[in-house]
């Protein structure tokens, strides 16, 4: 049915805050701490200033925001996002903007929801491509220590939908890895990756391959090695539809949305994963949004 609610779940503390109070209680303020301290702490709340920050200083605010955590969550027709998976979009977002603090908290939630430590360093991979050294400079400056002591082979309690499967295979385009020589041959693989996946080459295609052979299947390269065999790789598009969405990137966006619906992704959980961007920016990312993937969304079968 739509409009329902997930069982309970991460974000569901503040489901018994009085919203139509402007002020916390000290009842409510503790319980936000011990949750915040629980899935984003390690004793205390240095990794996340901004909570008793904000429920001191503007606590309307606060309540606003953490209500609307909770109708994100709502599934359409049987249809939602993992409850985790925002977790990972904003572990990868974190680590693409170097958000220090925001890296290790998102580290801390991936655990105690139970994802394996290989699915946070595949993140942390495909964030690389878009943040460069300085998102892994970020990365290492407050949780390497922490992620030595997390054991590799640590099980995995996360379920991820039964279609939510790994397939790095699913990002080669079959050009000869083994060489760094672009042949025509690779180029044509390229192109029919790209097609399959987005509807179309990009028009960067034929101009890199042109002025810099070597440097533009380096490159490729390194995004078809990327993703490890512990993320779903449905997961990938929504990382990358999430950042783009962020820095108002409309044809990224499209081409992004373009291979999530090529990978199975469901039509609620992009428009999920496009709420959680809009955090960042308003109405003038949703618009930006609009205009770049809006007739996609409308004629996406529900």
């Amino acid at each position: 049915m739509a409009g329902q609610r997930p069982e309970p779940s991460f974000f569901d503390l503040g489901m018994n805050a009085k919203w139509d109070q402007d002020r916390f209680s000290p009842e409510e303020k503790a319980a936000f701490e011990v949750w915040y301290n629980q899935f984003h702490g390690t004793g205390d709340l240095k990794l996340v200033p901004f909570v008793p920050f904000l429920m001191e200083h503007l606590p309307r605010q606060f309540k606003d925001y953490r209500r609307w955590f909770t109708f994100i969550e709502e599934s359409r027709d049987g249809v939602a996002l993992p409850f985790g998976v925002s977790v990972l979009l904003f572990l990868h977002l974190y680590a693409v903007i170097a958000n220090e603090r925001g890296i290790l908290y998102e580290i801390l939630a991936a655990r105690r929801l139970g994802m394996s430590k290989a699915v946070v360093m595949d993140t942390f991979a495909y964030a690389f491509l878009s943040g460069g050294p300085a998102s892994i400079n970020a990365v290492a400056t407050l949780s390497d220590e922490y992620l030595r002591s997390w054991p590799d082979d640590a099980p995995s309690t996360y379920e991820w939908p039964a279609d939510w499967v790994p397939n790095p295979a699913a990002f080669r385009s079959g050009m000869d890895l083994s060489t760094t020589e672009l042949s025509a041959a690779d180029v044509a693989a390229i192109k029919a990756w790209q097609t399959a996946a987005h509807g179309a080459p990009p028009r960067h295609v034929d101009l890199w391959a042109k002025l810099h052979p070597a440097a533009y299947k380096a490159q490729r390269i390194r995004y078809e090695r990327a993703l490890g065999s512990a993320l779903p790789a449905q997961l990938a598009p929504l990382y990358t539809l999430n950042v783009a969405t962020v820095r108002l990137q409309r044809d990224l966006m499209r081409s992004s949305v373009l291979h999530a619906m090529q990978l199975g992704v469901k039509r609620h959980q992009v428009v999920q994963t496009l709420y959680w961007a809009f955090f960042y920016g308003g109405d003038l990312v949703m618009e930006a949004a609009g205009d770049a993937v809006g007739d996609l969304l409308e004629a996406w079968p529900s």
